[in-house]
């Protein structure tokens, strides 16, 4: 493994520079106290000086080999797996404890101990996974991608609960770990496109630690799945839109406004919730809706259509938005709009049946109709993108981005036509 290499070539370059004034090397000292555990500790050697570093590590003296000064380690035992943790952090900690120490042997005729510590403690403060996480959710926060941060929030709780522990050292995750948590979430009935959520997550969060030096390496990924496979397209046909919307609904006003909702997004080109919920009156713009998706920032262009002032103009209102989706001051806004969606597809689940629909209708399904409608209407594929027919969403945006919106309008205006 990579990470071990390292670590090896440390410890023979600490070995190597012995005999030059300067070396770190993992000591064990037994308990006074018959039958229990003595402390670990690290002797470092400058220039003849020596100095005594006690780590957090306890092992019994049966557990200590005294002619090769290592930690015996026995996968059978029932502390197995314990030593073998003590013992990955204690090549860990003896390596960077030198790497401290060498840098400043370099610069400087003295060291000076209480820094060698500080910069070291500093290190392992900044090993914790938990705390890295929710340091770079808190930046993600600051930068308004809220979103980005509830996807590492998510990967960490999994990963956790996968660990059966709430936290664990950066330089401990390998790619044996890696690949036992792929394992773990296919046993847990995830798909191929889930499992693949949390590895592309977990690889983005610890290349970021590798960026900042945290640790060396995390190219341990190459056997798990990370990319997106094709999925059962999600859509439903003019005949089973048409039976959603002709069902009476006067006496179900959330499960109205739920198909309003659905309807408004299909009109809309297949518009995401969070992107509708954002909506504000300055986004109308002489008859066109002009908006920035939230999650690419891109700017989109939709002809206005009457069949969108007809819904529309049953949810008028004097607040900024131009929907009654956020009904929240903004600081709360992320927090009511994951209700109000968690909500709004629980109620078209209902509707859906109601209208003998035979999937599970959302408002994703919305989305997805709209490409499969305008496929079926052999409106080219560069003009529609296909949708989310694309293996990635990036094509999709690509395809997006240059797109004439005159022919996406009409695009949308025959598929309307249907719909009357």
């Amino acid at each position: 493994m990579i990470r071990t290499t390292i670590i090896k070539q440390l410890m023979e370059r600490n070995e190597n520079r012995t005999g030059k004034g300067l070396s770190v090397k993992l000591c064990f000292r037994p308990s006074s106290v018959p039958q229990k555990a003595g402390r670990l500790y690290y002797q470092i050697i400058v220039r003849r000086a020596i100095y005594q570093y006690n780590s957090q590590h306890q092992i019994y003296e049966t557990e200590w080999s005294k002619q090769t000064g290592l930690i015996i380690t026995d996968a059978l035992s029932l502390r197995g797996k314990e030593l073998m943790t003590i013992k990955k952090r204690t090549e860990w900690e003896t390596a960077k404890l030198y790497e401290v120490v060498q840098r400043m042997f370099n610069v400087s005729e003295s060291v000076d101990y209480s820094l060698v510590v500080h910069e070291f403690e500093t290190h392992k403060s900044q090993q914790s996974f938990r705390s890295y996480v929710m340091g770079q959710i808190v930046r993600l926060e600051q930068k308004g991608k809220s979103r980005t941060g509830e996807t590492y929030l998510s990967t960490y709780r999994s990963f956790m609960r996968f660990l059966k522990r709430d936290d664990i050292l950066l330089y401990e995750i390998d790619q044996n770990m890696i690949e036992d948590y792929e394992l773990w979430l296919q046993k847990d009935g995830l798909t191929p496109n889930s499992t693949s959520f949390y590895m592309r997550i977990l690889h983005t969060i610890l290349n970021k630690a590798v960026r900042q030096s945290l640790i060396p390496s995390c190219d341990f990924f190459q056997n798990v799945y990370t990319g997106i496979a094709t999925t059962t397209k999600r859509a439903i046909g003019i005949d089973s839109l048409k039976r959603i919307k002709t069902l009476d609904l006067r006496s179900f006003p959330q499960l109205d406004f739920a198909r309003d909702m659905f309807f408004l997004s299909l009109y809309f080109r297949g518009m995401s919730f969070i992107d509708m919920a954002n909506l504000q009156h300055k986004n109308l713009q002489n008859g066109h809706l002009v908006y920035c998706r939230q999650k690419t920032r891109q700017r989109l262009d939709i002809k206005w259509e009457r069949q969108m002032s007809d819904i529309l103009d049953k949810y008028s209102t004097d607040a900024k938005y131009l929907l009654p989706i956020l009904k929240t001051p903004d600081g709360e806004s992320r927090k009511y709009y994951k209700n109000m969606s968690k909500q709004v597809n629980r109620w078209l689940k209902k509707v859906g049946t109601m209208a003998d629909i035979q999937i599970p209708l959302t408002m994703y399904v919305a989305r997805h109709t709209w490409a499969s409608l305008a496929k079926q209407k052999n409106i080219p594929l560069h003009v529609i993108s296909d949708g989310l027919g694309h293996d990635s969403e990036k094509t999709t945006l690509i395809y997006l981005s240059t797109l004439d919106t005159s022919a996406v309008d009409d695009a949308n205006s025959k598929i309307l036509a249907d719909l009357l």
